[in-house]
């Protein structure tokens, strides 16, 4: 109730807010859980230099304190960039959300081109390129500079501005946020490409941030992965397995990888399966590169994918491709790459520097996986109406903010090695590192979410490491 007479008031008092609406709301989450809550919308310019042009509409829910006198509000900013911030609050993040009103108001906010502020359709480009299911890296370059174009072609027709989607737009927003609540400062809680937009808004808002917590951090100048980082990646998964009896028999993973990704390379295996529509059987040529990809993009993100990496890679040193085909034909042969304005528009604005590009190409000539942790990235710069940001937006962040970073040695897509960096610059930062845990590093132990809680509500936190159990690979059918 507190919530809402303050948003009528603000309405009713204060001409900066104009456009804003606030409404009790029954929120269930996907537990079926119901709470009471708050559904908001309010208006920020498609370009922020422009206010007086074409505006987005976006959307948030607002869970009110359960304190009688509750802090800066948080508001939780989603990864991808694509996801969700009230999707998230709906999953198994709930009850972490539920803990923060402890704190204060906590608003899941869909950003700009997202959920329920998604506006501009995907694009999804046809599969001409996969005719015959020759998947080679010739084959997905050419799909690239298929998708590239067409996409680009297809959102001008349609009136997409994709200059509209940047960090430092998404950031301002956080700005008209703070500011149509009647807020004097916020926090900001983000994971992944969340920590992106954090970072941006604490170099943009300055003292308006109060805290901010970080988890699986990616700095201004990290959207491009470097694959080095994901060879010591392989490394740290390497020294658990070594420890499994049950994998006594397999080579050092990073061997056993490169053993059967060279063999691709050299010859393409030729694959016959049947597809889970059911019809077939069918034959693929498959390649070392799209092995490469559904590892970076399905195998290594968190744990519990982790667990079927060495089974699988010992299947396929022993010639049994079944699987990876299957997996590959979803998407090259039932349309299943779709691209997202947004997340084109954010990662190609964002950019990389001359140096963390040059550093990429050159360990990509020898690392594992190459170059695949990024794609689309690298092959669609420079091939969309999008400005760069520029070096000012990439270097490092300085802020007087207190920070908490979270990372989990089990991240397959953001690192530790990355999260040192950031700290680096921080005035006031401090980390935990969560031992075994991956990039959703949230719920995998309840001290993160207590941690986060201390953390926020100003409490000295003075844990630096949470250590969980590793996981239990899968070695005899992954």
């Amino acid at each position: 109730m507190r919530s809402i007479l303050l948003a009528i008031a603000l309405l009713v008092t204060s001409p900066a807010i104009a456009g804003i609406t606030i409404a009790p709301y029954k929120f269930k989450a996907d537990n079926g859980t119901m709470v009471e809550a708050e559904r908001g919308t309010f208006e920020v310019p498609r370009h922020h230099a422009e206010p007086d042009g074409a505006t987005f509409t976006l959307h948030f829910v607002r869970f009110p304190s359960t304190n009688p006198n509750p802090g800066s509000p948080i508001v939780y900013l989603a990864g991808g960039p694509g996801g969700s911030g009230i999707g998230a609050a709906e999953g198994p993040r709930f009850e972490l959300f539920m803990a923060l009103r402890e704190v204060a108001d906590v608003i899941a906010l869909d950003q700009r081109g997202t959920g329920a502020s998604a506006v501009d359709p995907d694009c999804q480009p046809p599969l001409t390129a996969f005719a015959g299911r020759v998947l080679t890296r010739d084959t997905f370059e050419a799909y690239l500079d298929q998708a590239a174009s067409y996409c680009s072609a297809w959102w001008k027709g349609r009136d997409v501005d994709l200059s509209a989607y940047s960090t430092t737009e998404s950031a301002a927003d956080l700005e008209v946020l703070r500011r149509q609540i009647g807020a004097e400062k916020l926090n900001l809680w983000g994971i992944s490409y969340g920590t992106h937009l954090a970072l941006a808004a604490a170099r943009q808002m300055g003292d308006r941030i109060d805290r901010i917590v970080l988890a699986s951090v990616e700095g201004t100048d990290q959207t491009l992965k470097l694959p080095a980082r994901t060879d010591a990646f392989l490394g740290r998964v390497n020294a658990l397995l070594q420890n499994d009896p049950k994998a006594a028999s397999l080579p050092p993973l990073p061997d056993l990888m490169r053993h059967v990704l060279g063999k691709l390379e050299q010859e393409p295996a030729k694959v016959t399966f049947v597809p889970e529509d059911g019809k077939g059987p069918v034959t693929m040529t498959l390649g070392a590169y799209p092995v490469r990809l559904l590892t970076a993009s399905g195998l290594i993100k968190n744990p519990e994918n982790i667990r079927n990496l060495p089974g699988l890679y010992a299947m396929m040193a022993m010639g049994n491709y079944q699987i990876v085909a299957r997996e590959l034909d979803k998407s090259v042969a039932n349309g299943g790459m779709a691209f997202s304005p947004m997340s084109v528009g954010m990662d190609i604005a964002s950019g990389v520097s001359p140096e963390r590009l040059a550093t990429f190409r050159e360990q990509a000539k020898t690392a594992i996986l190459g170059d695949a942790l990024n794609f689309p990235l690298p092959q669609f710069l420079g091939k969309f109406d999008v400005p760069d940001l520029g070096e000012a937006f990439r270097a490092p962040v300085e802020t007087s903010a207190p920070v908490l970073v979270l990372t989990g040695t089990l991240d397959g897509r953001t690192y530790p090695e990355a999260a040192r960096e950031i700290l680096d610059a921080l005035e006031n930062g401090q980390q935990i590192v969560i031992e075994n845990a991956g990039h959703d590093l949230f719920l995998s132990d309840p001290r993160v979410g207590e941690a986060i809680v201390d953390f926020l509500s100003g409490r000295d936190v003075n844990t630096k490491t949470i250590t969980i159990p590793p996981p239990e690979f899968a070695l005899d059918s992954p």
